[in-house]
Order: C-alpha cells, then sequence, then structure tokens
C-alpha cells in the first residue's frame, strides 16, 4: 500500500520525481532567455535591441507609455505568469504559448514545474519542459516618444534647464521628473515587492533627468542634490556608453559647472570616439 501510495504521489510528465518527493500538479511559468515580455500587448521583445535605439534616441518600448512590461523580467531572462493555485495544464501551457507574439522560430522555451519535498526533505526544485517555437506569431508595434517626462523640464535650476533644451537640441530625449529616488532604497522595495510586502523608496532632494542618445546614457540632477542617492552626482553630469553602464558611481562626469555648450560638445565628442 505504501508503494501504491508513493507512486500516485509523482506526477511523471517527462520527469521523474526523486523519491520523497511530489511534483506539483500543475505548470506556473513560461520562461525565454535572452527576452522580455510585455505583459499590456501580450509580446515578447529582445531587450538589448531596445535598450541600443533608446540609447540612439529613438522611438522604442522604455519610451511610449502603452507598453506596459512585465513584472518577472530581469537581465537577459522575461517570464510570464497566471497564478492560479495548481497551475495549469502543460496542453494549456501550449496554447497559451501559441498565441503569444513574437517568439522567434527556434527559440527554446521553459515551461516551469516545481518539485517540493514531502515532509521528509522540506526542500524544492524547478522541473519542466522545454518548448521549441515552430511558427511566429508576428506583431510589429509602432512605438513612439510619448511618456509625459520626455516633454518636463526643471523648475527649480536655470542651467540644468537650459542644459535639457541644449541636449534636445542636439539629437538627445530627455525624461525630467521632480522626483529623486535613491537607487538602493528603490531596489529593496522592489524586492519586498515581489514577496508581498510594502517598503516606501527613500525620495533624495531635488529633480532628475535621463537623457538618451548618440549611443550614451547620461544623468544628472539639480543644484547640488545627489543623482538618485549617488554623491558622483552632485557636482557633475555623468555619462556612461551603451554596453558599458553599470551604476552612476562607476561613470565618468563633466563638472555642473561647465559650460553648457561645452558640456554637450564633450559628450557628443566621446561619443564619435566610442563608435568610430
Amino acid at each position: 500500500m505504501e508503494a501504491i501510495k508513493e507512486k500516485k504521489e509523482i506526477i511523471t510528465l517527462g520527469y521523474q520525481a526523486p523519491k520523497n518527493y511530489r511534483v506539483n500538479s500543475g505548470f506556473g511559468r513560461i520562461e525565454i532567455r535572452d527576452m522580455h515580455y510585455c505583459a499590456s500587448h501580450n509580446f515578447w521583445f529582445n531587450q538589448e535591441e531596445q535598450e541600443r535605439l533608446l540609447y540612439f534616441g529613438q522611438p522604442c518600448i522604455y519610451t511610449d507609455k502603452r507598453y506596459i512590461k512585465g513584472r518577472w523580467n530581469f537581465y537577459r531572462k522575461g517570464s510570464m505568469g497566471w497564478w492560479r493555485r495548481n497551475g495549469i495544464s502543460l496542453k494549456k501551457a501550449f496554447r497559451l504559448l501559441k498565441k503569444t507574439r513574437n517568439i522567434p522560430v527556434g527559440t527554446i522555451v521553459d515551461i516551469s514545474h516545481n518539485c517540493y519535498g514531502t515532509y521528509k526533505t522540506g526542500k524544492h526544485y524547478g522541473l519542466g519542459y522545454k518548448y521549441k517555437v515552430s511558427k511566429e506569431n508576428r506583431f510589429d508595434p509602432n512605438y513612439e516618444v510619448n511618456l509625459p517626462s520626455y516633454f518636463d523640464n526643471f523648475n527649480t535650476d536655470q542651467k540644468a534647464k537650459e542644459l535639457t533644451d541644449l541636449l534636445r537640441a542636439n539629437g538627445f530625449i530627455v525624461s525630467v521628473t521632480s522626483k529623486n529616488p535613491n537607487f538602493i532604497s528603490s531596489l529593496i522595495s522592489t524586492a519586498a515587492s515581489y514577496k508581498g510586502h510594502n517598503v516606501e523608496i527613500d525620495e533624495e532632494e531635488g529633480e532628475t533627468a535621463l537623457a538618451y542618445g548618440h549611443g550614451l546614457k547620461i544623468g544628472y540632477s539639480s543644484n547640488k542634490d545627489t543623482l538618485f542617492g549617488y554623491s558622483s552626482g552632485v557636482d557633475a553630469v555623468l555619462y556612461d556608453r551603451l554596453g558599458e553602464f553599470d551604476k552612476w558611481s562607476r561613470c565618468p562626469g563633466i563638472k555642473k559647472d561647465v559650460p553648457n555648450e561645452e558640456i554637450v560638445r564633450l559628450l557628443i565628442e566621446y561619443s564619435k570616439e566610442t563608435h568610430e
């Protein structure tokens, strides 16, 4: 009888659960490496391609308020999930995949499936299926730069306001906000939200701007304020190039007291040296 009971606990769907483990009764998530998911319009996109468009000041998913990205997009992998108590069947997962748009032919998709330990183990690990896409469901978004922040400007710092205007006149797109969230605090708040907790983000003083164009990412704050909590942004306009940005404290900078025309000239000159 004990052997029969243990056999019933094991749901064999391509992978055999080890002894004293119970396989979850349904599938809970679709994951694809090197792609991210747009939840509002049910399609996948290559985040590196979109980031390149952004760094060159072009319309992309990051500048268009109509496209709401999936919550589970991390680095080089994205997920789309459904949160039912027992998950869904493998056939249902296949049907969802076929309705999802812009997954290139040949892409290997992970359909996750958890294996939970019984009272004897107390552990769990992931099992799942790998699905190879054989037909692409095409969707071609027409991106715009329409987020309100890309049309705002500084209210408390005239020099920063004039720098913003000058950058926009020289091919950069600039997003200006009246908020200056502490970066470390933002990370903690985001991590807590995934665990169902609410942690408020610490706000620094001042306004901030993020500019993109000519293959660069540029950040600067109003007056003598930090940039997202980084003290290196108090006295400098910080910048870095596509593929090399890590964090603001490691970025090169141009002193804020340098004339705006010279700041823009140095940025464009740096960009030309980078992409020659």
